[in-house]
């Protein structure tokens, strides 16, 4: 497909030292492949090439490695990723707190009670200490370890 490629615009394909026919590589996909995560070997997998191949490539185009570059594809998809998340979370609940936790530091906090009751605060607000509330109606016992022996 690539020599018919070459053929119709009337050049010849190129060689590389040992005579094999470059492949030419469409650098427009690859970063688009990179907006959406993917892996050099997954790209390479897509574009039929060697990793190699890609190495290669990426070198003589950008002069450095398909990992330092494909770095600078992907923050554009994290972008799009985090601007998709933030529209979600005005109408997803799930999302909102997600968000929360992530950014704002909230978080939900679990209590254990002697009775074996799990109380759970659900977001906290990053306002206050994680431990800083408890049931005032609860008596709380140091928790003794059944091991020892009072002799």
């Amino acid at each position: 497909m690539a020599r018919k490629t070459m053929q119709v615009l009337g050049r010849a394909p190129s060689k590389d030292r040992d005579g094999h026919t470059k492949r030419p590589i469409d650098w427009k996909t690859v970063k688009k492949l990179c907006i959406i995560q993917c892996t050099v070997k997954e790209i390479c997998d897509f574009l039929e090439i060697s990793q190699d191949t890609m190495e290669l490539a990426c070198r003589e185009m950008f002069d450095c490695t398909p990992n330092q570059k494909f770095a600078k594809w992907r923050s554009g998809g994290n972008c799009n990723l985090r601007r998709m998340q933030w529209h979600l979370a005005e109408t997803n609940a799930s999302m909102a707190i997600f968000l929360g936790k992530q950014y704002l530091n909230q978080i939900d906090d679990y209590k254990l009670t002697n009775r074996g009751d799990l109380k759970v605060n659900v977001v906290n607000f990053g306002d206050q200490p994680t431990n800083s509330w408890s049931d005032k109606n609860e008596q709380t016992e140091p928790i003794s370890d059944t091991n020892d022996t009072d002799s």
